[in-house]
């Protein structure tokens, strides 16, 4: 398969699902995309006040809205906020809420400095020097890999915590105030990026050391190694890249393998606890399945960018490989993204693990491409410029679980982060309804005319009637909906209750703006009852009532509705 052929559509066959059928024809590759338009432009931008800037503090002074070379971006999972490694200005910036977030905001708080325009720098605990790789774990705690002071601290409760924090916790040295620098189990050589497992272990990007270090239950013992100024009480339990400790060449003075490394750049895990990582000085990416389960230096299982383990791809502008990957992460649908300092371009594998392990089996071709592409349109191109649709040196990538994309752009001309959004076809409501909750009916698809499912009942000497209702979201990613309904008239009293979690009334908001839930996952859905009673001045008469509810897709404005006849009998 020739990886420069060109791509095309699929067609969208289905309103919930978008399904791709296999190549049609020799030299016709069908794009496995997931509403993602190739080379669309960026939703908006942090560290610039537009698109077209770029340069180092906006050109001027040091301010809480510039940035100078951000390598590094993490999103804290409980609060949505963005961390920036801003790492020219020696400082982790903090931004509130992405969906807060206009171009050029900014920032809250600064780690590393004691306010948002002084330039700090330093071995102190409140002092960072360099930082790059930044990573936020899911108790809110902040890790930062600190370069030049080669170590890693850690900030608890990084989401509330004011500028010029001091570190609660610390790998890597004896105190704050020292800085070493080697190969052995307590020490680090110009770290690049951190990662947290769920199970608690913290895996380091020893960059100069050419390996990734393993701490097991990595909270308590950087709390107790900051605890104690006398001696390093916190040394790797195991690492990958070398055959053991104190060993610190490139490729293990060798030649390129699946258990060495070369400058491993970015870390990422999975949701199953696997390892990613960019092998930079290899143009590779590596895939370590159960890693916390290999013996020090063991293999790597699967390979991206390259034909087989034992050799190495000339950079270039080509989907069979990388040029200068950096950044990794993975999204909520599984698809893992890379950025490539050198191509200017961030590229999706939908199926990472699986092309992963399939490449690593084939020694004689590269059969991973990528999916999708952003920065440049194509996989053959790769200029660089300071626009909504271009990249310049992308260093790292964070998403979040509404399918954004962070990507800090280390270039001196760029000097940003620039957000993307998947299309608005990814974001997609739902409205259900029915006479029993467990049973609802929908029909999967829009209904902006109103004409959705129809549910009807009576009642009979005025008893109160109950109807359920349900907003799926049946979108890609997580989202936000409102759900609408109509007021009660003259011959009848409505009262809407949510009953997600337990049942509350939310009868004001539902007949005002609209009710509004947030964070709503792909595949999940938020329950109703609506409780309709006719009025004592029914009696004896036939009346009806047609009440509609709309639901709304907060992302993309989309909305779905289904509708309720009530009625009663004389």
């Amino acid at each position: 398969m020739n990886p420069n052929q060109k791509r095309v559509r699929p067609t969208e066959v289905s309103w919930k699902f978008t399904v791709f059928a296999a190549a049609v024809s020799l030299g016709t590759i069908v794009d496995a995309g997931a509403n993602w338009t190739d080379g669309k432009a960026a939703a908006g931008v942090l560290g610039q006040p537009d698109f077209v800037s770029g340069q180092v503090n906006q050109g001027g002074t040091l301010g809480p809205a510039t940035m100078n070379r951000p390598q590094g971006v993490a999103r804290d999972p409980l609060t949505g906020k963005i961390f920036i490694a801003d790492s020219a200005n020696n400082r982790v910036l903090r931004f509130s809420s992405s969906a807060a977030l206009a171009a050029g905001a900014e920032a809250e708080a600064a780690f590393g400095a004691d306010d948002l325009s002084t330039l700090e720098g330093g071995q102190a605990a409140n002092r960072l020097s360099n930082p790059v790789g930044v990573s936020v774990d899911s108790a809110g705690r902040l890790w930062v890999a600190d370069n030049l002071n080669n170590r890693v601290v850690m900030f608890l409760n990084a989401s509330t915590r004011t500028s010029g924090a001091t570190a609660d916790g610390l790998l890597g040295a004896t105190t704050f105030a020292t800085n070493p620098s080697g190969a052995s189990a307590r020490e680090m050589r110009q770290p690049q990026d951190v990662a947290l497992d769920s199970a608690g272990r913290l895996w380091v990007a020893d960059w100069q050391n050419h390996r990734v270090l393993r701490f097991d239950d990595a909270v308590n013992k950087a709390l107790s190694n900051a605890a104690d100024t006398v001696n390093n009480t916190a040394p790797a339990d195991s690492l990958l890249g070398q055959a053991g400790i104190n060993q610190s060449t490139a490729n293990r003075g060798g030649t390129v393998s699946a258990n060495t490394m070369n400058l491993p750049w970015k870390l990422e895990i999975d949701p199953a606890g696997n390892l990613w990582v960019s092998d930079a000085g290899n143009n590779r990416v590596l895939y370590f399945v159960d890693p916390a389960g290999k013996a020090t230096g063991a293999d790597a299982d699967g390979l991206l960018g390259s034909n087989s383990f034992s050799e190495t791809l000339g950079p270039a502008a080509l989907a069979d490989r990388f040029w200068g990957p950096r950044g990794l992460a993975v999204d909520s649908r599984g698809a893992l993204w890379v950025t490539e300092e050198f191509n200017h371009r961030i590229v999706r594998f939908d199926n990472a693990a699986a092309a992963a392990l399939g490449n690593a089996a084939d020694p004689l071709v590269n059969n991973a491409f990528p999916d999708g592409v952003l920065g440049p349109p194509d996989f053959i191109t790769n200029s660089q410029a300071t626009t909504d649709t271009s990249l310049r040196s992308p260093w790292d990538v964070v998403t979040s679980p509404y399918g954004d994309l962070w990507v800090a752009q280390f270039s001196n001309n760029a000097n940003r982060v620039s957000r993307f959004r998947a299309d608005v076809s990814s974001y997609r409501s739902d409205a259900l309804v029915g006479l029993k909750a467990a049973a609802l009916k929908g029909n999967n698809r829009y209904n902006l005319s109103g004409s959705g499912q129809l549910v009807k009942a009576t009642s009979k000497q005025r008893k109160k009637l109950r109807f359920y209702a349900s907003v799926q979201n049946d979108g890609l990613y997580s989202d936000d909906f409102t759900l609408k309904g109509t007021r009660g008239k003259k011959d009848f009293t409505v009262s809407y209750f949510s009953t997600t979690g337990g049942k509350s009334r939310v009868t004001g908001p539902v007949v005002g703006a609209g009710f509004r839930v947030t964070g709503v996952p792909a595949g999940s859905s938020r329950s109703y009852l609506i409780e309709v009673k006719p009025k004592a001045s029914t009696k004896g008469k036939k009346k009806s009532q047609l009440l509609r509810l709309t639901a709304t897709s907060l992302l993309n404005g989309t909305t779905d509705q289904v509708r309720i006849r009530a009625a009663t009998a004389k």
